[in-house]
């Protein structure tokens, strides 16, 4: 709880110092007051309260505090805010922020929410409170599926992240070869992470230069066939949700190679000649004017 101190001065807007893990220590005083005590904390407070239970603070709030600083200086090791800029947060999201992350004290999280932070720090308002929440109500065992199934990600020319939907059996035994199973993408749509109930459809001209779905190493292309009558070629996926798409940048995963290419071999099998499908490398080239050109090899890897 606040010291009452605190309730007859005025409204904390923000809270702000040279480094992520100032604001966080400038928090903490105004979150503590003068239970706080840093130089036993770096000593290995939590261990100290336990010897001395005649300490006003709760173990609890000390491992919170402890939680908190870890993330920061994770937060200050990843930043890119130049070192002579304040940083400053909004006290009421760093406050949600506090109530939610301080709770973890697992590595792999804490780094998750140390991007956060940074991000924060660098946009404000990018995260917003539902996004702090949602993160909070996250198990490590939920990101570690979310993970697994980032991985298996395409995107589309158009934009947007996608997960190709289980249309039937061939698509879920490929899914099962890379340890995804239904279950789990229920698992993550509970989560919030992916949109399962109304699956996108998409829609693509055969006759257009990029007619296809890519992820990080290829691009899987489809294309008119000689006395076809196909001149469109249909998939249907789930999205990821907004909170999906931020966790999936924070995370920064590599998709998998191997999975796009089984992909698309799944695709030509059931196609069966009516739609020409090959695979890709490609290359991404920043133009003049800031817009992006993809340029795909020649060479069909299938």
């Amino acid at each position: 709880m606040f010291d009452l101190g605190l309730l007859s001065q005025e409204t904390i807007v923000s809270i702000a110092g040279s480094t992520i893990t100032t604001v966080a220590m400038n928090f903490l005083v105004s979150r503590y007051g003068e239970k706080l005590q840093f130089n036993k904390m770096k000593q290995g407070l939590v261990e100290e309260k336990l010897k001395e239970p005649e300490l006003s603070w709760a173990a609890i709030d000390i491992a919170r505090a402890r939680n908190l600083r870890e993330i920061a200086e994770i937060a200050d090791s990843q930043n890119d805010i130049p070192k002579s800029e304040y940083v400053e947060f909004s006290f009421e999201w760093f406050n949600r922020f506090f109530d939610a992350a301080s709770l973890v004290s697992d590595k792999d999280m804490q780094t998750i929410w140390a991007k956060v932070l940074s991000g924060e720090a660098e946009e404000k308002g990018y995260y917003s409170f539902r996004f702090i929440e949602s993160m909070r109500l996250l198990s490590k065992a939920e990101a570690e599926v979310f993970l697994k199934i980032s991985k298996l990600a395409v995107q589309a020319p158009s934009g947007g992240l996608h997960i190709i939907s289980l249309e039937n059996e061939e698509m879920l035994e490929l899914y099962r070869k890379y340890d995804i199973d239904e279950d789990e993408l229920l698992l993550l749509e509970e989560c919030g992470l992916i949109n399962m109930g109304v699956e996108a459809t998409h829609e693509i001209r055969l006759d257009s230069k990029l007619s296809g779905f890519f992820n990080d190493q290829f691009f899987v292309k489809f294309g008119i066939v000689p006395e076809s009558k196909f001149e469109k070629f249909e998939f249907h996926s789930y999205s990821f949700t907004r909170f999906g798409s931020q966790l999936y940048e924070l995370i920064e995963e590599i998709t998998n190679p191997d999975f796009i290419l089984d992909l698309a071999q799944v695709l030509k099998s059931q196609l069966d000649g009516e739609i020409a499908v090959s695979a890709h490398a490609y290359k991404l080239e920043e133009m003049s004017d800031g817009s992006v050109d993809m340029h795909l090899s020649s060479l069909d890897v299938l």
